[in-house]
This record gives structure tokens, sequence and C-alpha cells, in this order.
């Protein structure tokens, strides 16, 4: 073979021994040589790799320092969403009730009494029955049967007036023009029969300054004049001036005429202009005094002799009770969940919308038959909202999850805890109304209204309160991220809301609240029926009184009177 041929296994050979005498001589150089970095060997036993560091490395201490600040925020939100998360498993909630065996004394004899169901739907046909014939009788001689000497109302507006807690002779917002000739005539000869309702010394309280002389009214009623301070308060004070501005159920209350807590009737006439109006404090009404003069008065007169008066009185406070009652024997009674809310939320609903808190009549104030249309057409709509409620919310409580035997063993709490509430709620207007006298929550408000500031604390307190009650159960089922996540965007859109629309208010009203809140109540724990009955009882008097009001209010809608 030529020698100058190549060899490709000798060429192989002399490379492989060439690199490993430049590895040798390295590795030598290595271990002298002050500059060169120092490297360990590699060997099988060894885990550790040394690499030269390159200029653009840049400094080995920046991710160290940087862990040094992330690593407890990353530690803290774990340990946050695991306690958000709740317990593994989650933990169920009961109700364990309190003498099973006597609570559910009352279905079992119903059963062992009418052992087969088609009696026990007769029962409830008829039971009903009875309380549709009660209703409708004392709704009827409450409101349909009113008469002063004979004189009925009418719905042309004749005959007797049904007046409201803010009825007055003089038109709002200066609506009697120049000197009050919009207002004419100012003085009459024959008396004019009224019935007023139930409840005006509260209702009917002014929310806006009124300017009486030096004198600014506002958070009380409208009363203008009356009686002497000689005349006491015993004594009814026929012909006591008032003026015309004057709330006149108010200056009834006020002369005696009638009763805050009935009502009445009573006969009113025109006198014209007058001076010297005095101030007087009487059954519970202060009225300011005017010593100017004033184009129109009114004064009541004394029914003559014989008069009959018929459906005068205001009978909510006679019918809550039998209400009530029928409502207590249904819970009480009742086998199946769906009979009882249906029956219920009926019963309250109408006894809201023409007894305890009726709206008042947007064309007619003397028709009595508008406040029936505009309640009827009011509750199709809030039997659809109660329908999802008890669908999505108390419907899958109630049928298993609250309590193992709801229908039975839990009838005595349920009427007491779910109706108390539901009643509490429904009754707004001397419940709510009275103990926390806040109607609107704007600066104007909570600056000057008495008892305001007090009044919204207490109400921010025990929301918080039980706001820690709920999340507390609803962690231990497991729930409590989907809840806050629900939460978060109702008050992202609120805020939205607020912001982006400047020009208007947000006004959270009853309904509102409750379906806000309704969905935090899902737990089956004694103080959930407590607020569910709460909030169903505001979504009913808010519902059935002022309708399904905007979310967005401009200012004179919230401005109210």
């Amino acid at each position: 073979m030529d020698r100058h041929s190549p060899d490709p296994g000798a060429a192989g050979f002399s490379a492989i021994n060439n690199n490993t005498e430049a590895s040798l001589l390295l590795s030598q150089i290595d271990s002298r040589s002050p500059i060169l970095p120092q490297h360990r060997s590699l060997s099988p036993k060894s885990t550790s790799y040394a690499s030269i560091p390159l200029p653009d490395d840049g400094p080995a201490s920046l991710p160290t320092s940087r862990r040094k600040w992330t690593r407890p925020i990353i530690t803290a939100a774990a340990a946050t969403w695991r306690f958000l998360k709740g317990p593994s498993p989650p933990i169920k909630t009961y109700i364990q009730p309190l003498f099973p065996h006597l609570q559910s004394a009352p279905s079992r004899l119903l059963s062992r009494l009418l052992p087969k169901s088609r009696h026990r739907r007769l029962l409830q046909l008829a039971f009903w029955a009875l309380w549709l014939t009660i209703f409708c009788i004392i709704t009827h001689w409450s409101r349909f049967r009113t008469s002063v000497g004979g004189v009925h109302a009418t719905s042309d507006g004749g005959g007797v007036r049904q007046l409201t807690c803010s009825s007055t002779l003089w038109a709002r917002n200066n609506g009697c023009g120049l000197n009050g000739d919009g207002c004419r005539p100012f003085l009459t000869t024959a008396a004019t029969p009224f019935r007023c309702p139930s409840g005006c010394i509260s209702s009917g309280k002014l929310l806006n300054p009124r300017q009486v002389g030096n004198q600014t009214l506002v958070y009380q009623q409208m009363v203008v004049g009356g009686p002497a301070l000689d005349i006491p308060e015993s004594v009814v004070a026929y012909g006591s001036r008032y003026r015309a501005d004057s709330a006149i159920c108010a200056t009834a209350i006020h002369a005696g005429v009638i009763s805050d807590l009935f009502g009445g009737c009573g006969l009113l006439l025109q006198t014209g202009p007058t001076t010297g109006l005095v101030s007087s404090k009487r059954h519970g009404i202060v009225s300011a005094g005017f010593d100017a003069a004033f184009p129109s008065t009114f004064t009541f007169l004394r029914p003559p002799p014989g008069t009959e008066l018929q459906g005068c009185l205001d009978l909510r406070w006679h019918l809550l009770p039998i209400t009530s009652l029928f409502t207590f024997l249904q819970a009480l009674l009742s086998t199946q969940a769906a009979t009882f809310f249906g029956t219920v939320f009926v019963g309250i609903f109408w006894h809201v919308g023409l007894m305890s808190d009726p709206p008042p009549a947007q064309y007619n104030r003397n028709d009595q038959f508008e406040i029936v249309s505009i309640v009827a057409g009011r509750f199709l709509p809030a039997a659809f909202v109660m329908y999802l409620f008890y669908l999505h919310v108390l419907g899958p409580i109630w049928a298993g999850n609250t309590s193992r035997n709801w229908l039975t063993g839990l009838a005595v709490e349920r009427a007491v805890y779910l109706l108390f509430g539901w009643w509490f709620g429904a009754l707004n207007n001397v419940t709510f109304a009275k103990i926390i006298p806040l109607q609107r929550l704007t600066p104007h408000d909570l600056a000057n209204q008495p008892g305001a500031k007090p009044a919204l604390g207490i109400v921010i307190t025990c929301l918080v309160l039980i706001a820690f009650g709920q999340i507390y159960f609803l962690r231990r089922e497991g729930r409590l991220l989907k809840y806050l996540g629900m939460y978060a965007a109702f008050g992202t859109g609120l805020l939205v809301f607020t912001f982006a629309l400047k020009e208007m208010n947000v006004r959270i009203h009853h309904y509102i609240l409750a379906i806000l809140l309704l969905p935090g109540t899902k737990l089956g724990s004694r103080p959930s029926l407590v607020y569910q009955g709460l909030l169903l009882g505001l979504f009913v008097n808010g519902a059935a009184r002022w309708g399904f009001a905007s979310l967005l209010e401009t200012k004179g809608l919230l401005l109210g009177d």
C-alpha cells in the first residue's frame, strides 16, 4: 500500500490519540493555572457539573433575591385558597329537629283521621275556600262598603273621597299657581265626606323640607294650625282651622276625628282665608303655627245626629291574626313543601297588596278596584320569581338537605322560624320602617334625619354578622368560592352602574335585596330559615306595594314628595 494513501482507521486512531493528549494537557494546565477556573472531574459517582460563566449571564444572586419576596406571597395565596375551598370532604349542614315525634304529631293525626290522599286533597280545597271567603268578606267591608250618611264612594270621584296619608287640598310643587288660583274654590258651603287609612302618623311624614313662615318642616307630618292650647286632647277639635296644604288624614288624627290605628271617616269643610293659626301637640302629632294670612283653610264638622258611618274603619289589623292563623296551620299540617310554599306566598301577597300596605291608585284614587287591578298585575311576575326561588334555592334545601325529616320532624320549627321572618318582612311598613327610620341612603337624609346614622350603623353591623355566619357554613360545605365569585360579580355590576351613569342613582329596592341575598341562605340551618323568611317577606312587600321599580332612578324620582 502506498504510504501516502489515506487510511481511515489510522486517521481515526490518530485523532483519538491527539484528543486524549490535548485533554491531559488541558487538565494539567488547569490544575496549575491561577487564571483558568478549576474544573471538577466528572465521574459516575459525582453529580456536580461545572460551567464557565459567560459575561451575558448577569449577576447570579438575582433569582435568589426575587424568590425572597415572591415565595411568601405564593405561600399565603395557596393557604388562602385552601382555606376558602373548605374541608375535604365537605361537611353537610343539617338541622337536628327538637322533639321530632311531637312536631310530627299534627300531621300524623291528620293522616290517621284521613288515611286516603283523596280525602286530604278535599280537606285542602275546603281549607283554601274557607280562607278565601273570610278574606274577601273582610276586604270587602274594609275597602268597598264605605258610606257616610248613606253617601257611598263612587268610581267617578263623587261621594266619599278615598284619601291617602299624603292627600291635601293644595297641589304640590306650586301646582296651585299664583295666589292659589288653580286650587279654587277656597270656600264651600257643603261638607265633603272622606275616608283615611290606618297608620298615617308614620307613613305620612315629609321627606323633603317645607317652609312654613320662618319654620322648616321635614321628617314630620305636614300639619299647620289646629285648636287652641286650652282645648284638652280628649275633646274632638271640631271647628278648628288648618291650612289647606296640610295633610288631611294627619290633620284629622291631630284633631281627634279619626284614630291612627284604624283610620276612619269625617266631614271636611273649606273655610276660606284666615290668619293666626296656632301650634299644638295632640295625639302624637305636632302642628306648626302660622300667624300670617293664607288664602285657603279647612275644618272638620261634627256629623249630624243619626248619621250612619259604614265601612270607615281600616280592618287590616282585624284580618292580620286570621291570615296568620291560616298560614300557621298550613305550615303545621302540610306534607308537601310545594303546597306549603305556594299557599303561604299567595295568602301573604294578597294580604299585603289589599290590606296591610296597599299601593295607591294611579289614575282615580276613589276607585278601589284600580288597586285590585294593580296588585293583580304585579302578582304574576312575582309568582314567577318565587317559582325560581323555590326551584333553585328553597326547594333543594327543603326537599331533604335541611333535615332528613323536613316535612314532619320540623313542622313546628318551620312554622315558627320561617313564618315569623316571612310576616316580619312582609309587614315592613310597621316593622323595619319604624325600627329603622331610614328610607333613602342619601347624604341629606344621613346628615339631617334623626336617628339615621345609628340606624345605618345597626344595619351594617347586623349584615356583617349575618354574612360571617353564612360564610362559615358555606365554607364547611365547600361552596364558598362559588358564592364569593357570584357576589363579586354582583358588586362589580353595581359599581359599574354607579360610576357609569352619574346622572342617575342606584337604588336597591326590597325585591332586589331579596333576589341578591336569598341565594346566600341556601343552607340547612335554623338561622338560614329565619333569613329566608325575612327576605321572602321583603320581596312580597316590595313587589305588592311598590312593584318592580327600576334599579336606576332619576333624582326627581328619588326625591319623593
